[in-house]
């Protein structure tokens, strides 16, 4: 449950969603992830590439439900990975975004990745949502595109606050949950 002020009112005003959480899961540790609007819609309600109709596991509905159970993973307070799931996009984009996070999902390929701010330990923010496969390879424009995108969504939503800063890279399991756990 949001108790920020700030973040309430944002949500209050539409500008971010929460993840929807199921209450009957025990939760390990509350953590927040919230999303703007139209990358949650995205998320929960787009039709992924390459899915099919039916009910078979295609690589696109096992690619969607691996996202969407690392994200439950995530709010629930289960572990995720330091340079799994997690990983600084520093190494593929220019200092200028240093504090801007790639959740990644595992396989099927191509893998999902969210772009999240952290805006206190305990509660991110997805600001963008892709597949691997149209992010292109390391060092391709679009990754400083979506970076860029995500900034210029931060700063409209939030205005001149920055974001958490974050000492990278996040290698071990104590130093990623300082920035999960709080």
């Amino acid at each position: 449950m949001l108790t920020d002020p700030l973040l309430v009112q944002l949500v209050r005003d539409g500008k971010l969603c929460e993840w929807p959480v199921n209450p009957a899961l025990p939760l390990a540790v509350r953590r927040s992830l919230l999303f703007e609007p139209k990358v949650l819609q995205q998320v929960q309600n787009t039709r992924w590439p390459r899915a099919l109709e039916d009910k078979s596991a295609t690589p696109a509905k096992e690619r969607r439900r691996v996202t969407h159970a690392l994200i439950n993973n995530f709010v629930r307070g289960d572990s995720v990975a330091p340079d799994v799931s997690v990983k600084a996009l520093t190494a593929k984009i220019d200092l200028a975004f240093t504090n801007l996070i790639e959740l990644r999902s595992g396989p099927p390929n191509p893998q999902s990745r969210l772009f999240v701010y952290v805006y206190c330990p305990g509660t991110w923010i997805v600001l963008k949502f892709a597949s691997r496969d149209e992010l292109g390879n390391l060092g391709d424009p679009r990754w400083s595109a979506a970076a860029k995108e995500c900034k210029s969504l931060w700063l409209e939503i939030f205005g001149s606050r920055k974001p958490y800063v974050i000492k990278f890279p996040i290698r071990t399991f104590a130093e990623l949950r300082a920035l999960t756990d709080g």
